[in-house]
């Protein structure tokens, strides 16, 4: 049996064991709701006997009380106990949203992976799989042509041909969608001539949040997740959303919302319970991640693909968030980190490759995005380092190492600290006055 067929039994199971809880908790209620009321009516008015009379009501609490009263007093509290339990019910109804009720498989909606196939032939950082790929040889390391066969390259430039229409669209100042920027701070374009909404604008860290919270979930997430990822209740999310699906709108090409309906988006539609959804938006982590891929792909004609992905980058990935957001990131995936260790690696390439070719501004124009990027991350700063000395800046080069890789982290640490991987890189070229000669620092 596949892995598939049992995570589908396993659906299956749940799905009927949530039903039948549901089925008994609404019996339970129907019982409590219809039984109260029958048990203090068979019981008789809560002041049996006596009527509403005020004399009557005065004599009864002045005279001795024989357990009457308390009789009384305890229907009054049941009775209002009961009124109070039902309209509860019927609010709590009238906003009921069922997390597993099943959506219509239309036959235009399709999962999220395969409406976006590229995200098949990558991971989140924009990797190539590795079983997507072979051993590479050393003309490959020179060449920096990553060994794909054909076909693979095939698969890739198959799986996303609206790579680059997409990508002239975000650079378009008149770009008909919305773009949401995660490669620095968290930002969103609107369409030209689109308003802002005054409750979008009161909200807008917030709706940022959560923006970027469903561009990272492209497979959906349900109210509860986006209850807790930041930090609000199931009612707010309900509203948050309904204000940034009208903040988004709707695709001029599609005719549908950027933020469907829970009940409407792709992935809803696919497995059965109401998910919220992105779709439309163009996302320049989407971007970055589809432009490395085919690079990767295309050896040194892919070297244009690389250019481009590091040209979306402004900044640290997911940067200024609000003060309260991104707690989604420190309780799962580190994007941040994902994305950053991306942005340093495609860097890397681009310098190594604008090196070899002696463009050496070039060089240190990548590793300056990527030192942004990823500030204490130590292959950007040796890049960088690398760059300034081949330009024959040799003290600023040295400046740079002392006080960014070999400055003491702590005061514990002693002068000169760097770990072993950094260390074994420095040496490679030997030193002059304990700093790496000008030159290369190797493959990284």
């Amino acid at each position: 049996m596949s892995v598939g067929t049992l995570l589908g039994a396993r659906d299956g199971t749940m799905s009927l064991s949530a039903r039948l809880r549901g089925l008994a908790a609404a019996v339970a209620l129907a019982g409590l709701l219809v039984g109260l009321p029958l048990a203090l009516i068979q019981s008789g008015p809560p002041t049996s006997g006596y009527g509403w009379v005020w004399a009557a009501l005065v004599t009864e609490l002045t005279a001795a009380d024989d357990g009457t009263l308390a009789l009384v007093l305890f229907k009054l509290v049941g009775w209002i106990t009961w009124a109070g339990l039902a309209h509860m019910i019927l609010v709590k109804i009238r906003h009921l949203e069922p997390a597993d009720a099943p959506a219509a498989l239309g036959d235009s909606e399709r999962r999220p992976d395969l409406d976006q196939p590229w995200r098949q032939r990558c991971d989140q950082a924009g990797q190539l799989p590795s079983d997507l790929s072979v051993a590479p040889t050393e003309e490959d390391l020179a060449t920096l042509a990553p060994h794909v066969t054909a076909e693979v390259r095939t698969l890739v430039a198959q799986a996303d041909p609206t790579l680059d229409a997409d990508l002239a669209r975000w650079r378009d100042p008149a770009c008909p969608v919305p773009r949401l920027s995660l490669l620095g701070p968290v930002t969103l374009r609107l369409p030209a001539g689109r308003p802002d909404l005054p409750e979008a604008i009161r909200r807008r860290a917030l709706l940022l949040d959560l923006l970027a919270f469903l561009a990272l979930h492209p497979q959906g997430a349900s109210r509860d997740q986006i209850a807790d990822a930041l930090g609000v209740t199931q009612d707010r999310v309900r509203k948050y959303v309904s204000v940034l699906r009208q903040w988004l709108g709707a695709d001029p090409a599609t005719r549908r919302q950027h933020v469907p309906e829970s009940t409407q988006s792709a992935a809803a539609r696919t497995r059965g319970v109401h998910l919220y959804e992105l779709e439309g938006v163009l996302v320049d982590a989407d971007l970055f991640r589809r432009l490395r891929v085919r690079g990767q792909t295309t050896g040194p004609d892919g070297i244009q693909d690389l250019r481009d992905a590091l040209s979306l980058v402004t900044g640290r990935p997911l940067d200024q968030l609000r003060t309260k957001g991104g707690l989604w990131l420190a309780g799962g995936t580190r994007y941040d980190h994902v994305l950053a260790a991306a942005v340093v690696e495609v860097a890397h390439v681009l310098a190594l490759d604008a090196v070899q070719r002696r463009e050496y501004a070039e060089a240190r124009g990548a590793a300056e995005v990527a030192t942004v990027a990823a500030p204490y991350d130590e292959v950007a700063t040796l890049d960088l380092v690398a760059a300034v000395r081949a330009e024959g800046r040799v003290s600023e080069a040295d400046r740079i190492l002392r006080s960014q890789v070999f400055a003491p982290v702590s005061a514990e640490d002693a002068p000169g600290t760097a770990n072993r991987r950094t260390g074994a890189l420095t040496k490679t070229h030997g030193s002059t006055r304990g700093l790496p000669r000008a030159g290369w620092w190797g493959d990284l």
